[in-house]
């Protein structure tokens, strides 16, 4: 692990496979990022369990893409908390919305509403100062998570004896050039241990029950970006049998954690689905066409329903009242 090296980013396109610091989340995910056609774990995943359209839909590289206006509050409630564990300045990025404010008029104070100019005047400034807000409710809770995130001895920066999984590189961003189509790949783990071959992504759920997990990680595809990340490293640094674990965090009081590593067999199965949707990202680059899930067909798909729905569709027919 002492040979991984970080390369500060110089602002230009990245046409270099390795590591790179300084670049913005969303300079990540741009089309421009790298020399050539770049995609993600996100695009990856998109692209197999939705469709090409749906990828294309949702891509800077799309000439009709429009930027969405406002960020979903979902969204921005993973960003924040991503930033409380692993970035240095949580405060100067974030503030959070007052519950009450002076009327400008009678001087009478009331309850916080967006609808007014003195509250819309506040969230023009934090705008301008460069801070995203939160509500109360997202600031208590956030809070709340990261006493609970510490209080796992596994994960607490302070303990140097067992918390070394948080010690490490955050937030960097890898690049490499697939030698079969000539896209560029990339990946963006939360965390880089320095100390052994073990990369860590953390994810915000509503529950770490065993069952709960396994249907987080079938449903958000999590053993293909862990496939990306072990690909990434071994590709340009040369890791042998790198390690993917995800930290699973509740969302609601207690906030507690859960640390899982996903199995080998799991992560072959991330780099064979990964492998088919990178050669359907570049035959669609070739073709500039970008089929939904039915293709384009020139007759009608007949369907029918699964196996449970036609079981209870005969039992209704027996015993329905």
């Amino acid at each position: 692990m002492s040979a991984i090296a970080s390369i500060d980013w110089d602002g230009k396109q990245i046409s270099k496979p390795g590591m790179y610091h300084g670049i913005k989340l969303e300079e990540y995910h741009g089309a421009d990022i790298c020399v050539g056609p770049s995609i993600s774990s996100s695009g990856l995943r998109r692209i197999i369990h939705k469709s090409p359209a749906h990828f294309y839909a949702t891509w800077s590289g799309n000439p009709e893409y429009e930027e969405p206006d406002t960020e979903p509050a979902h969204f921005k409630f993973g960003r924040a908390v991503h930033h409380i564990y692993l970035e240095p300045n949580y405060s100067k990025n974030w503030i959070t919305e007052p519950d009450t404010y002076e009327d400008e008029k009678t001087g009478e104070v009331k309850p916080w509403s967006n609808n007014a100019n003195a509250c819309k005047r506040w969230h023009e400034k934090q705008r301008e100062r460069g801070k995203s807000v939160l509500k109360p409710a997202e600031s208590r809770a956030i809070l709340g998570m990261a006493r609970e995130f510490r209080r796992n001895p596994l994960l607490d920066p302070r303990n140097k004896r067992v918390g070394g999984l948080m010690h490490g590189f955050s937030e960097r961003s890898i690049f490499w050039q697939d030698k079969k189509t000539g896209v560029w790949l990339k990946s963006r783990p939360d965390v880089i241990t320095n100390h052994s071959a073990d990369f860590l992504d953390y994810k915000t759920t509503t529950s770490v029950l065993w069952d709960d997990l396994q249907s987080d990680i079938y449903e958000y595809a999590y053993y293909q970006q862990g496939a990306l990340v072990c690909e990434a490293m071994e590709t340009v640094f040369g890791v042998k049998e790198p390690h993917f674990s995800l930290i699973f965090q509740e969302k609601k009081a207690p906030y507690v954690t859960r640390i899982v590593m996903l199995k080998e067999h799991q992560i072959d199965d991330g780099k064979r689905l990964n492998r088919r949707a990178l050669d359907i990202f570049a035959g669609c680059l070739r073709s500039n066409i970008w089929p939904g899930p039915g293709g384009y067909r020139d007759d009608a798909e007949y369907i029918e329903v699964n196996e449970w729905q036609q079981k209870r569709i005969d039992w209704l027919v027996e015993h329905g009242v």
